[in-house]
């Protein structure tokens, strides 16, 4: 495996690998977290630490994720942050990415899909954990996807959605509600590979705290932009 550029980051994909050989989601801020701030170098922020995917995890179905996001001193923490890490323990797959960096899987540089039209497109989606009372649950979005792109996939982790479309295994994913952390990491990983990260107005406000959040390679955003606003009324392949 490649070196990244940034030592700090090097030293947490070290010690999250370690850790994910026994992984126990309910003490990551007591065992986890303490690691990685003695590792990182100043000047940075204290890291943001999540496990998404825990009903996979719990189920023994692969698709769960350790996040890592931080920030320098400096930065705005509504910003991009500048180091992230996506780890995917049952894969063996590390995403991680500095910005103005670029973005790597396992030390190898990371590039989003070609992918051009939504209608050729594998897409991800996710839903909210209150769907059965929340009726802006995301149903109306994935149902107006289902009939406009080649494919769709939920996996149980929006982090490791964002990162299989900074990796161009998925051409773009949306999402209503994520955590900060996964937010940012998922982010900072799609820009660092070419692709664009927005919310479904296409601007970056609510970005930051997760909130209805559409990534892309790029290529397809105005159109996945569309799908999400328009819903049924935007048009459909085949129909004018």
């Amino acid at each position: 495996m490649n070196e990244h550029p940034s030592a700090s980051l090097t030293a947490i994909e070290a010690i999250v690998r370690r850790w994910a050989a026994a992984p126990d989601p309910d003490r990551l801020e007591l065992t986890l977290l303490p690691e990685i701030e003695r590792a990182i170098e100043p000047p940075l922020r204290p890291p943001l630490i999540a496990f998404d995917g825990r009903e996979n995890f719990a189920r023994g179905w692969p698709g769960w994720a350790i996040v890592v996001s931080i920030w320098g001193a400096a930065d705005d923490p509504d910003g991009e942050p500048l180091l992230a890490l996506i780890a995917d323990p049952a894969r063996s797959d590390y995403f991680t990415a500095i910005r103005g960096g670029g973005a790597w899987l396992n030390g190898s540089p990371l590039r989003v899909s070609t992918i051009a039209r939504v209608e050729d497109a594998l897409l991800a989606g996710s839903f909210p954990a209150d769907r059965w009372t929340n009726r802006d649950n995301n149903s109306e979005e994935w149902n107006s996807f289902l009939v406009r792109a080649q494919s769709l996939r939920c996996s149980g982790s929006a982090a490791l959605d964002l990162a299989s479309v900074a990796a161009g295994r998925a051409d773009g994913g949306w999402m209503q509600t994520v955590g900060r952390e996964i937010a940012a990491a998922g982010r900072l990983l799609v820009q660092e590979a070419g692709g664009r990260v927005s919310n479904y107005r296409g601007v970056l406000d609510g970005v930051a705290a997760g909130e209805k959040i559409v990534a892309s390679n790029g290529l397809i955003h105005e159109r996945m932009l569309t799908i999400v606003m328009m819903g049924e009324l935007a048009p459909r392949p085949g129909k004018r």
